[in-house]
């Protein structure tokens, strides 16, 4: 009878525990959507020992890889209207970026991914705010071919009014 009494508690005790820990992680927010996003400027992207030749990342870009960023910018006009990506640059861009490697990246672009929403560019450089998770290194996307040093997978693209 005792040992079946200590397995009732033990079983009981378990139950328990199993039950309150389930109702923390509800309770907590788990992983990058329980933290402010981190505010990123273009500026802070780089230290100051970047040169033309290399680009050195800075520690806050660093630390904030794989959290969730917001950063402001212009949506570099879309190589087609209907994909789920663009380019956020620091000022208006023309061009292609990331259709090359690391020794032609410019410094002051990010690419956006779309996930769970889609975001139609009027085909114009407008500007935006983009909040979601920041990865950081070199990467070529598979389907596209497309090289980046830095990508931000977009929750959301709110328009940005500049002052």
């Amino acid at each position: 009878m005792t040992s079946q009494y200590d397995r009732r508690s033990v079983l009981r005790w378990a139950a328990t525990v199993a039950g309150v820990g389930i109702s923390a992680i509800s309770a907590t927010p788990i992983g990058a959507q329980a933290e402010a996003p981190v505010s990123l400027k273009f500026s802070e992207f780089y230290d100051a020992s970047t040169t033309p030749l290399q680009f050195n990342l800075s520690q806050k870009l660093l630390s904030a890889n794989g959290r969730r960023v917001t950063v402001s910018g212009w949506v570099a006009p879309p190589l087609k209207p209907d994909l789920d990506f663009f380019v956020l640059t620091r000022r208006r861009l023309g061009v292609c970026p990331f259709c090359s490697s690391s020794a032609d990246w410019p410094e002051d672009i990010i690419l956006v991914t779309l996930t769970d929403f889609s975001y139609r560019n009027s085909g114009e450089p407008e500007p935006v705010t983009v909040t979601g998770l920041l990865e950081v290194g070199e990467a070529t996307d598979e389907t596209t071919g497309f090289f980046s040093l830095l990508r931000l997978r977009a929750e959301r693209v709110d328009e940005y009014r500049l002052a």
